[in-house]
């Protein structure tokens, strides 16, 4: 916190020259409470390279994936899990895909596998350790759901990755991505573990053509706001404004 402080207190010397970038208008009002004095701040979302649709058939489990790190809430979401009816802990699986890398994120995988033990649910949840690559846009396409119920988020490009794959997104409220529930991909919800349960039962309980027009919403969302294919002009624009 001392070394961001610092830094900060030398970009202020510096910001009436430089031009902010920001993912979303959350990032947008940051950087102006920062830094009131500043040559300009464009909002430009995160664009990427479309990955291939692998189409997975999919499996009855619920994905995590993210650093393993408190402002994440996974274990919020592990309690949550635990708050389902039997029968749907008894199909359905957690995984959480992460690497715990700092000293105090170590700690809080050591919390959640407590928590996992104390509440019989070793055989329920899984932490798999990070995935890359291949790896990790197979576990996504293979996964019913991804739950992101961070207690605040920048952008989250995973976000962007699930929904690149088919899988619907249930995310906080704290994070931006209220486009998400704008145009049916998934939901925005409270970081509440009865919000965050009932959003995965509903989601479990759609039939199958309601959850394929959930999947197919999901590819249009990303296909249609952040290819970086379609959007180039919108970068080419800003550089030579």
């Amino acid at each position: 916190k001392i070394i961001k402080i610092m830094f900060i207190n030398i970009l202020k010397l510096f910001s009436k020259k430089i031009r902010f970038h920001a993912t979303n208008k959350v990032e947008k009002d940051m950087i102006s409470n920062y830094f009131p004095i500043n040559r300009s701040i464009v909002v430009i979302p995160n664009f990427i390279e479309i990955p291939e649709v692998l189409n997975l058939k999919k499996k009855k489990q619920i994905l995590f994936l993210g650093r393993i790190n408190p402002i994440k809430n996974i274990d919020l979401l592990i309690k949550s899990y635990i708050e389902l009816p039997d029968n749907i802990k008894s199909s359905f699986k957690l995984k959480i895909v992460g690497q715990a890398k700092l000293g105090y994120e170590k700690k809080y995988k050591n919390k959640l596998e407590q928590l996992i033990r104390k509440n019989n649910m070793v055989d329920n949840i899984e932490l798999l350790g990070p995935m890359y690559g291949k790896n990790k846009d197979i576990i996504i396409s293979e996964s019913y759901v991804l739950v992101l119920p961070s207690k605040s988020e920048n952008f989250g490009n995973v976000i962007l990755e699930s929904l690149s794959q088919k899988t619907p997104v249930i995310v906080s409220k704290y994070a931006p991505w209220d486009i998400v529930s704008k145009n049916e991909a998934g939901y925005c919800v409270e970081t509440s573990i009865d919000h965050i349960k009932k959003k995965i039962l509903f989601i479990i309980n759609l039939n199958k053509e309601e959850y394929k027009i959930l999947q197919e919403n999901a590819l249009n969302l990303v296909t249609d706001n952040f290819d970086i294919n379609k959007n180039i002009d919108t970068w080419i624009k800003y550089y030579r404004s």
